[in-house]
């Protein structure tokens, strides 16, 4: 894995898109300062993610925006791409090929794309995590940075190391853990301060819902017993109502039909008047008819006489004329006369109505004296009825109440005895339920053993799970860790094959197939084997001979001359075992403090290679340090004197020394140690086979454990426990009721003593007030006769004067009926005259006109004398209907005076009936008034009763006792006043308020679960943390040693430890001590030292957890050309795992590279990119 390229657009000094295009192996940055190669490592960090403008060298992030120069317009966003070529599966992703972008616009907005897809920051960050990746990881090293990472002022070093622990998501988890625990803490502390209120609000309204279900409870009693008792008095008033319209109706009935009869004969009474009104009125019409034909007769006949006369003797009509005029006077004078004789009787019969009028207004005062006289004694007589039904309804009610009285002692009696009954009931049921509870309560420990039990399995195979979670986590740590450790042999395998001759001959010689020894091409370094701290000195020892080729014999090291000359590559050296030499060992040495030994025994080898040691190696001796060396040279001119670090001194004034090299004593024993990190790395893979198969195994396990149906079993046992224990609560619920209810037997019966106390002195009372109310009903029964016989003897005068006053108006009325007949014929004879008159005109006339006539006369003679005819047929016929009229005008007088008697007969009738309506009207009143009340009762009591239709619930039952009934009703309201005011409310309130209790409960122990299962993801997350940091920082503390070592040449010493606290936030302490110097602190080291001990520990991280590529921004800058060689050549050890960027101005590491890119500015404040890529052969020539 390692970075392929970069796309760098608009970002500060790269104002057009820039590709650079990189492989595994070295690549060099370099150009002149100010150039912009630091740029390139900036933009890599940025588009990793970074968000920290000071490591940016920014003070804002727009600033890294190409601002323009001035011959370029700035530009408005920067972009850079990074392609990460992910072939070994280190990222989190199945892609082989990853792209990040980040793009920045001048306004702010800022874009992130995972393979040309916009993502989160969060996306990026959570892909690089642990990876040694990051924008802060350990990948980007500056100069600066060595400063920081061994500062003690700093956690950049601490960074470093949880960052190849890999247990930085292990922190941020454990912080987001931390966060989420102190917000479910005052989470819970706020559910619990809650749940305080709410408790107290629900034992409140517990009380005030048992209070409002009492209430309801009675008031359901109260509501059933009034609507009984209310049915029954409604039962009462109807039957009353029904007896009273019983008599009133029929009465009524009567009373209609002779008010019916009445007005039938007051109808015919006075249709007979009208008739014999309308009677005489034709009657007068006729007579008026007979004296109009009368006259007009005399007249036709006066006509005729005077045609007659005229015809007969035109000579004597004068005389006749005056005949006549005499007559006509005559007849004036009798009808004068006679008028005068109607007008006077007319007169006369005037005063005599004038008189009747006034004694029938005599009769008539008389007669209403008498009816107000019999009124006034009705009225009397009817107050005494009204006193006597008072008395009789007070009597009534004190014989009711008395009956009452009685049947309530009767009742209170029963009552007694079935209270004492109930109450012996209820004694064997509080027995029987005391002997139920006290073997629920035995059976109740076993209940509460089966939750335990349930509960005990649950918690074993909880455990049981712990257990196998933690064994799958540490077999994955385990084989994490292996996987590490097989990853650094892996790394050691290479790096001790990686070390061999760089001559071209023996480069040549390990790379041919035309050369193979049988026994292998081995170097004589390679077959010694020596402990470790000999190494370095043996290898010095050694010097070229270390590379000689050993081989089995002459013929194969002729083959390898062979070899190399035919392709000339130089000369090597062979050892062939078959011509070895026996040789013995020096016995004879010098001997003193700090000497080791000889240098050709102290090592492993086989005896026979030992032999070429004894003769390469014969008089060498290894010594602990140079000044021993150099002391003991001087004293022994034969001997060679070698130190631990590989220094030489002879007698013959040759020095060999300086810094140890990291591959210097690699080649003694590498055989034997390729072969050792060999079995170990088989070992390692067998262990981390089975590791996998006990995974595996363990994983199974995990997945066959139900823990939700453990939970549902402990449930179910729950659940039958508290089934269990509300039966018992209930049982304890019914026990405290009977106990309530044997109490209240007691009471009741001392309530039941007392109140027939009270009821036997109410009806001995009662009684003595009934004897008192008789004797005043005697004396108003006797002073009510006194005024009825009044009252019947003023009935008799009313009917009396009654008869007078009928008797007075029927003769006033014939006497206006002759008046009226006198003055129409008073009317009739002025009449008369005035035709008479008018007649003795016509003659005066006629005379004058008589001759004028005559001829008109003779000729109308003949009709006029039929006309007269006429008119005698027509006066006989008069004369015989006015004598039938005269008859039927008797007759009709008769008529109506038998209807005048039938009528004052019937209203005789009537008056007696409409007593007995009125009497009976009164007792209906007051029963329409007593069901009113009730009805209203009914309504207040049940809005919206329909009484046609009354419920069932009204209805009483069979053995209802509405004494009892009003006792029982009196008492519950009693009781309701007592409880005094009442929350209606309360009830549903409490549902709520308890609802809501127990799911604040609920959320509280969720919310305490949660924090119990918070707490020990917290303490896995900080075992496995502090496990994996442990371990790794163990790793990391060995080869940090041993590269301290090395980048020193071979002396040294370096430590790192912890400091005390939690190993995830303690301090991370450095001790380093190069060689010849002990420095109280590192901060007293060189800059160069500072480096050298900053990549030891770099590269010690490496070691542990490589990272797939590291930018290294003039980390050489202050290091000679001795420690570049120590650096660089630690770099090339690294690069086939790692890839390196190099930013540098050192020459040695420009030459070490494999691609080689200039930055330059060809344009004022533009960067430019020069590559070259170089290989091996171009960098020997």
């Amino acid at each position: 894995m390692y970075l392929s390229s970069v796309d760098i657009t608009g970002f500060k000094s790269f104002a057009q898109k820039t590709p650079l295009r990189f492989s595994d192996g070295l690549t060099a940055i370099v150009g002149p300062n100010g150039c912009g190669k630091t740029n390139i490592v900036d933009a890599i960090r940025w588009a990793l993610g970074e968000q920290k403008t000071s490591v940016l060298r920014s003070d804002a992030m727009e600033n890294v925006i190409f601002n323009g120069t001035r011959t370029r317009r700035p530009v408005g966003l920067a972009e850079v791409s990074l392609t990460i070529q992910n072939n070994r599966q280190i990222l989190p992703t199945e892609y082989t090929e990853v792209t990040i972008t980040r793009r920045l616009f001048r306004n702010g907005e800022s874009q992130y794309f995972l393979n040309k897809t916009q993502c989160r920051l969060k996306d990026i960050i959570d892909l690089f995590m642990d990876t040694g990746m990051g924008s802060d990881a350990y990948s980007v090293i500056e100069l600066k940075m060595i400063e920081k990472i061994l500062s003690d002022r700093t956690d950049e070093r601490r960074h470093l190391f949880e960052e190849a622990a890999g247990v930085t998501k292990y922190k941020a988890r454990r912080k987001d853990t931390m966060r989420r625990i102190d917000s479910i803490k005052n989470d819970v502390s706020r559910v619990q301060d809650i749940l305080r209120e709410v408790q107290k609000n629900v034992y409140s309204l517990a009380r005030q819902a048992d209070k409002a279900k009492l209430h309801a409870d009675l008031t359901k009693q109260l509501s059933s017993s009034q609507s009984w008792l209310l049915y029954s008095e409604l039962k009462r008033i109807e039957n009353i109502l029904q007896s009273k319209n019983e008599e009133y109706i029929p009465l009524q009935e009567q009373l209609n039909s002779i008010n019916i009869i009445l007005i039938e004969a007051e109808k015919s009474r006075i249709s007979i008047e009208h008739d014999a009104e309308s009677f005489e009125s034709e009657m007068k019409e006729f007579q008026d008819e007979f004296q109009n034909s009368s006259t007009a007769f005399a007249a036709m006949s006066q006509q005729k006489a005077v045609s007659n006369e005229r015809i007969k003797a035109f000579s004597d009509a004068m005389f006749r004329a005056a005949d006549l005029q005499k007559e006509t006077e005559f007849l004036l004078n009798q009808a004068e006369i006679t008028c005068e004789q109607s007008r006077q009787k007319a007169q006369n019969l005037s005063s005599e109505c004038s008189e009747y009028e006034k004694d029938i207004q005599v009769l008539k005062d008389t007669r209403e004296a008498a009816k107000i006289y019999a009124q006034e004694l009705y009225k009397q007589s009817t107050a005494f009825d009204s006193e006597i039904s008072q008395i009789d309804s007070t009597l009534s009610q004190h014989r009711s109440a008395s009956d009452r009285t009685s049947e309530r002692i009767a009742g209170l009696e029963r009552r007694i005895l079935e209270t004492n009954s109930e109450q012996n009931q209820t004694l064997v049921s509080l027995d029987l339920l005391q002997k139920e509870i006290t073997e629920k309560e035995l059976l109740t420990d076993g209940f509460i053993k089966a939750v335990l039990n349930a509960e005990h399995i649950v918690s074993e195979k909880q455990f049981y799970i712990e257990s196998l979670q933690s064994t799958i986590t540490t077999i994955q740590q385990t084989l994490g860790d292996l996987q590490n450790e097989k990853g650094h042999h892996s790394a050691s395998i290479e790096f001790l094959k990686n070390l061999i001759d760089t001559s071209e001959s023996s480069v040549h010689l390990s790379s041919s197939t035309s050369w193979n020894p049988k026994g292998g091409k081995i170097t004589l370094a390679e077959i010694i084997d020596a402990e470790e701290s000999f190494t370095i000195a043996i290898d010095a020892a050694l010097g070229e001979a270390g590379k000689y080729f050993v081989v089995d014999n002459q013929e194969e090291a002729l083959a390898g001359c062979a070899e190399l000359h035919k392709h000339n590559k130089g000369k090597s050296s062979f050892i062939c075992s078959s011509l070895i030499p026996t040789v013995k060992p020096i016995q004879h040495y010098p001997q003193a403090d700090g000497i080791i030994g000889l240098a050709s025994e102290i090592v492993q080898v086989d005896e026979h290679i030992r032999n070429i040691l004894r003769i390469l190696l014969a008089k060498t001796i290894i010594v602990e340090n140079a000044n021993i060396a150099m002391e003991l040279a001087i004293n022994n001119k034969d001997f060679s004197f070698i130190t631990l670090k590989g220094e030489i001194f002879s007698a013959s004034g040759i020095i060999r020394g300086g810094s140890t090299s990291s591959s210097e004593g690699k080649n003694i024993g590498k055989r034997e140690q390729i072969a050792k990190l060999t079995k170990t790395l088989n070992s390692i893979n067998a262990h981390i086979i089975k590791l996998q198969q006990t995974l595996e195994t363990s994983k199974i396990e995990f997945n066959s454990i139900n823990i939700p149906a453990l939970h549902d079993d402990v449930r179910k046992a729950e659940h039958e426990k508290n089934s269990f224990q509300q039966s018992v609560a209930q049982l304890m619920y019914k026990k405290e009721a009977l106990e309530v209810s044997l109490q209240r037997q007691k009471d009741a019966l001392v309530d039941f003593q007392q109140h027939m106390q009270n009821l036997l002195q109410s009806n001995t009372d009662d009684k003595e007030t009934i004897e008192h109310i008789l004797q005043n009903k005697d004396v108003l029964m006797e002073s009510k006769q006194t005024m009825l016989s009044k009252y019947r003897i003023a009935e008799t005068d009313l009917s009396k004067a009654e008869e007078l006053y009928r008797a007075a108006e029927l003769i006033i009325v014939q006497k206006k009926a002759e008046e009226r007949v006198a003055i129409h014929e008073v009317n009739r004879l002025i009449e008369l005259i005035k035709q008479k008159n008018d007649q003795l005109q016509f003659l005066e006339n006629e005379q004058k006109r008589a001759h004028i006539e005559l001829q008109s006369l003779e000729s109308s003679i003949f009709s006029v004398n039929k006309e007269i005819t006429e008119e005698q047929e027509r006066l006989q016929f008069l004369k015989e209907v006015i004598a039938n009229c005269e008859s039927k005008s008797l007759e009709f007088k008769r008529i109506r005076n038998e209807a005048k008697e039938y009528e004052a007969k019937i209203r005789a009738e009537q008056h007696a009936i409409m007593q007995l309506i009125h009497s009976s009207a009164l007792s209906l009143q007051q029963a329409q008034i007593e069901y009113k009340r009730i009805v209203e009762k009914a309504e207040e009591h049940s809005p919206g009763i329909d009484l046609i239709h009354i419920p069932e619930d009204w209805i009483p039952p069979a053995d209802f006792d509405e004494i009892i009934e009003r006792e029982k009703s009196k008492k519950i309201t009693q009781r309701l006043q007592s409880l005094g005011n009442v929350n209606f409310l309360a009830l549903e309130e409490y549902e709520k308020e308890h609802e809501r209790f127990e799911f604040l409960k609920s959320q509280l122990a969720d919310l305490s679960e949660a924090e119990g299962s918070l707490q020990d993801t917290m303490t896995e997350i900080n075992r496995t943390a502090q496990q994996r940091f442990h371990d790794t920082f163990e790793q990391i503390k060995v080869h940090f040693k041993h590269l301290f070592s090395v980048l020193f040449s071979g002396s040294g010493e370096a430590d790192i430890h912890l400091g005390e606290g939690d190993p995830l936030e303690c301090s991370i302490e450095i001790s380093a001590k190069p060689p010849g110097k002990r420095p109280q602190s590192i901060e007293l080291l060189s800059a160069g030292e500072k480096t050298l001990t900053a990549i030891a520990l770099l590269f010690a991280i490496y070691l542990v957890k490589p990272s797939p590529f590291c930018i290294l921004d003039e980390v050489d800058a202050p290091l000679d050309d001795a420690n570049i060689d120590r650096y660089l050549q630690l770099i090339r050890s690294f690069s086939d795992k790692t890839q390196f960027l190099m930013i540098t101005h050192n020459k040695k590491t420009m030459e070490a590279a494999d691609t080689l890119y200039g930055i330059t500015q060809e344009e004022e404040g533009v960067s430019k990119v020069v590559s070259v890529r170089f290989t091996r052969q171009d960098i020997a020539v």
